[in-house]
């Protein structure tokens, strides 16, 4: 993993929240799929939130790493949703309409919060 990014995970009643810290691009993406894999075969987990607070840059690469995780997702059953992206990484899903379609669907619980 780059020394640019760093994930750390939160799970509570089926949910996982992945905060990615730091830079989502070429070099970061491949630990970024390793990690969300394992995920995806836990069927302890219902909903896999990516939490995009702490995340400063985002490339193409990135926009790629979680449009396949959400239709991973979508494809054993799972809600895939990213949160709380800032300032560019908010810009870059706006301009490439990709906002609404990686947000979460209306209604679903958040859980847990970064440090539970």
């Amino acid at each position: 993993m780059s020394d640019r990014f760093s994930i750390t995970d939160h799970t509570e009643r089926g949910v996982v929240r992945v905060s990615c810290t730091g830079e989502l691009d070429l070099a970061a993406v491949p630990a970024l799929n390793d990690h969300l894999v394992r995920w995806l075969d836990d069927q302890d987990i219902m909903r896999l939130v990516v939490d995009l607070a702490e995340t400063t840059f985002m490339d193409s690469v990135g926009l790629g790493a979680l449009i396949r995780a959400q239709r991973q997702c979508t494809a054993v059953g799972k809600v895939f949703g990213v949160v709380d992206a800032k300032d560019e990484v908010a810009r870059v899903l706006e301009l490439t309409g990709l906002a609404k379609l990686l947000s979460l669907p209306a209604g679903t619980v958040v859980t847990p919060e970064n440090g539970s």
